[in-house]
């Protein structure tokens, strides 16, 4: 059956047409593959999320739409990326990295799905979002060994030599025993409003936290106590952990406490004696240590660190690279 010749331009003009919708339903192609209207949604969408979840608003503005584009323009070329460089992450690889970074974040892989639960958000958006960071990780890994990267002893110790007190820190927990008033007194106040007790008040202070460290020292668990017995409301159920690196010229905290958390050289360490500050007595454990008593330790967390800053500039680099040599088209209209 032979097709009219006005049938045929018709045809070609509609195929023209659907091509076309096709095209503009991208907003933008990254060597020949589109990233779609929808895919902007969807990320749009999640990010107005995480905004509102921190009790803020996502600014509705051409330039953070541009942003956006950009990003997911960033992903796509991560991703070609990866396949080209056959570490693109699988879903089982993915699964395991994504269980273990809301593990690290929340306590537990349950508990950092409730929390994404909890503010509905899509748990799909932040598996591929793991994705990509699982994607940027195996590039930087492979980029290295392509590299042969290394840092030598000799170089992390010249960066230690440099700057000595950086790579002398501790991560602490404590549990804090505060004074109380005898007989429900009226406490004064001196200074910045610091309570005032008498000797009595300290000393049965004093006394407690002497007996918590005899039970750490028949094997209690340093955390479960922390738990039951600290004053300090903001770190008691966290275990008593302070979230804040100690170096030995911190201010944040008083130098009684500063000085006798840096007594301490190994992880699982703890004070034998209270350490008194203004706010009562306390029982320091160790958590993390970084210290010249086991330089080896400190070269080698230094070594790692600047391999890992070195990695990160090859990343950076290389898609950098990939960016300016590929055929990027974008559409930023089709999301104002």
């Amino acid at each position: 059956m032979m097709i009219k010749k006005t049938t045929a331009v018709v045809l070609l003009l509609l195929l023209a047409f659907f091509a076309a919708a096709c095209g503009n339903n991208s907003v933008a192609e990254v060597n020949g593959e589109g990233i779609t209207v929808a895919e902007f949604n969807d990320y749009w969408d999640n990010l107005k999320g995480i905004y509102e979840a921190n009790n803020e608003t996502l600014e509705d503005s051409a330039e953070m739409k541009e942003t956006v584009v950009n990003q997911l323009v960033y992903y796509r070329l991560l991703k070609q990326a990866a396949k080209a460089k056959d570490c693109w992450p699988t879903e089982e690889e993915t699964q395991t990295y994504f269980e273990e970074q809301l593990a690290a974040l929340y306590g537990t892989y349950d508990e950092g799905l409730a929390e994404i639960e909890t503010y509905r958000l899509d748990q799909n958006f932040f598996f591929n979002q793991y994705r990509y960071m699982l994607a940027e990780e195996n590039i930087k890994d492979t980029l290295a060994a392509e590299e042969d990267l290394t840092v030598s002893i000799d170089a992390a110790q010249e960066i230690y030599d440099a700057d000595p007190v950086s790579y002398n820190t501790r991560v602490v927990s404590h549990i804090l025993i505060k004074p109380y008033a005898a007989d429900d007194r009226e406490v004064d106040t001196e200074g910045e409003g610091d309570p005032v007790y008498t000797d009595k008040e300290w000393q049965t202070a004093k006394e407690r936290a002497e007996k918590i460290i005899k039970d750490l020292d028949s094997g209690a668990s340093f955390v479960a106590m922390a738990v039951k017995y600290s004053d300090d409301t903001t770190t008691a159920a966290a275990g008593g952990k302070i979230d804040l690196t100690l170096t030995e010229d911190n201010t944040e905290l008083e130098a009684s406490f500063v000085s006798a958390a840096f007594s301490l050289d190994e992880a699982g360490e703890y004070t034998k004696a209270p350490v008194k500050t203004s706010y009562g007595y306390h029982i320091i454990y160790c958590d993390e240590a970084l210290s010249p008593a086991h330089m080896d330790e400190v070269l080698a967390f230094i070594s790692e660190e600047q391999r890992n800053t070195e990695k990160q500039s090859l990343l950076t680099t290389y898609m950098e690279a990939q960016k300016q040599a590929a055929d990027i088209a974008y559409h930023y209209d089709l999301v104002q």
